[in-house]
């Protein structure tokens, strides 16, 4: 997968030709540089025990944060400490991700002002029910021929700005080769269910006429869990860079220098995250770092519901926390079943997180990772220390920390709902070139097809899988 990732990187952290990074891709990244720190003297600090905690210098804190934490090491996966965290945006900090070359293609031009490419987007339309071609024998195997879909604006329950009331404009769209499901985690085996692939004694219960019995379509879904460990400082935690205001208005001093690039772009083109902190724990599988940190002046509680009552109280300014990423989580118990037969209904989706027979070394990592970070909290002095603990432990008081994770965990990284698998796997929803098995001219791309989450973050890994896909769709044009 190596090449996949070289192919869609341009990378502006390394010097050009580092092996393992790409320099021609659609894919800028890019980190923050120093002035984001030095303007946080307390922040800095922090970061400094954290560094000697993990045995490292903390004098060399500048060039831990520009540690490459993607170098082709052959020990990179064990390797420990602070790094920089790469973050695809462009060198004035602008985000960068696939929509801006779905664009560049929409708008390609010949020389002559016509369209370059074939290629039609719509928006505002919500797949319903992918259509087959199942005349001729029952021996045939169903055909992908086309999606129906919604027209009309939020025509998905899930969309709080959903109203029953607007029906939508159904609709038809018919290929000629072949139909790839892109919808994501979720709406991909949401999708696939409601057009009669999936798991037989559920389809019929809804009453949905069986295309394709396939167990795996909706489990085996995965994703990092995430917690973390919220403190506060002795004193306040100050900035001497520009106040920004937030509100993007004329008067926001930081607006400006995002939009001219002036100063390298100021606060607004730095990520919110500077540091990426590997941790390995005691239960790590295969000796591989099995935690992503990131020390920061926001408090790590997960999501909120959208009412304002609901809300948590803004974090005071003297507030420190660890925030963590379970990487190689061991549950694969998760589940996404239908409610109705209504493709506008929202599915039940549990993860069922902890509850694999070897949920405990989940709960394990956390908590060492939790209590890593209350070890070098505990290592600073005046005037920035002491910290009084939050959360897990309150006041420092001893508490059950995997008793906090277990009820307090939180995640937005889902995979693996629509698994590819080998023949014998009797889960294994796609083949190794992302076709839907039992089935012709039907595909799957996207992070549903990974087997296991990969990694800390799925971004990069989901555009390298769609490259791969790509490779196997042109592969296979001799075959229409």
């Amino acid at each position: 997968m190596l090449q996949y990732f070289i192919q869609l990187e341009n990378d502006h952290t390394v010097p050009k030709g580092t092996p393992g990074h790409g320099f021609d891709g659609f894919l800028d990244i890019n980190g923050n540089d120093d002035s984001f720190l030095k303007n946080q003297s307390q922040a800095l600090a922090l970061l400094q025990a954290t560094a000697l905690g993990f045995g490292e210098d903390p004098d060399q804190i500048w060039d831990l944060l520009h540690r490459d934490i993607n170098n082709a090491s052959p020990d990179r996966d064990q390797q420990v400490g602070i790094f920089e965290a790469p973050t695809h945006m462009t060198t004035t900090g602008h985000r960068v991700d696939a929509r801006n070359s779905v664009i560049a293609v929409l708008n390609a031009t010949n020389s002559d002002g016509s369209k370059k490419y074939p290629l039609t987007l719509r928006t505002e339309s919500f797949a319903t029910k992918i259509l087959f071609n199942t005349t001729g024998t029952n021996s045939e195997t169903p055909r992908a021929i086309g999606v129906k879909f919604l027209a009309g604006k939020s025509m998905f329950s899930a969309d709080p700005r959903f109203n029953a009331s607007v029906k939508g404009t159904k609709m038809q769209a018919f290929a000629r080769k072949e139909v790839i499901i892109s919808g994501g985690v979720f709406n991909s085996p949401l999708l696939l269910k409601l057009s009669g692939i999936g798991p037989k004694s559920e389809l019929e219960n809804f009453n949905i006429p069986v295309i394709v019995d396939l167990p795996g379509v909706g489990s085996n879904l995965q994703d990092n869990t995430e917690s973390g460990l919220n403190t506060k400082a002795a004193l306040n935690f100050t900035s001497l860079g520009p106040a920004c205001t937030f509100g993007f208005t004329p008067d926001d001093p930081c607006l400006t220098a995002w939009e001219t690039g002036i100063g390298d772009g100021g606060p607004y083109a730095q990520a919110a995250v500077s540091d990426a902190i590997m941790f390995k724990s005691s239960v790590a599988a295969l000796n591989e770092r099995d935690i992503f940190m990131w020390g920061s002046p926001n408090a790590a509680r997960g999501f909120w519901p959208l009412s304002a009552q609901a809300q948590p109280p803004a974090d005071p300014p003297n507030t420190w926390s660890y925030s963590m990423v379970k990487m190689h989580v061991h549950g694969r118990l998760g589940t996404l079943n239908l409610t109705s037969n209504n493709p506008q209904d929202m599915p039940d989706i549990n993860f069922r997180f902890y509850e694999d027979a070897d949920g405990e070394l989940d709960l394990q990592a956390m908590a060492e990772g939790i209590e890593f970070g209350r070890k070098v909290v505990n290592s600073v002095s005046a005037p920035i220390g002491p910290f009084n603990e939050t959360s897990p432990c309150p006041g420092n008081v001893p508490c059950d920390t995997k008793d906090y994770i277990l009820k307090q965990t939180w995640s937005h990284h889902a995979t693996s709902s629509c698994a590819i698998g080998a023949d014998e796997d009797s889960l294994a929803v796609l083949d190794s070139k992302f076709r839907v098995r039992g089935t012709k001219g039907l595909r799957v791309v996207d992070g549903s097809a990974f087997p296991r989450p990969p990694g800390a973050f799925p971004v990069v890994p989901t555009f390298m899988l769609s490259l791969k896909a790509a490779d196997a769709v042109l592969a296979d044009c001799d075959s229409w």
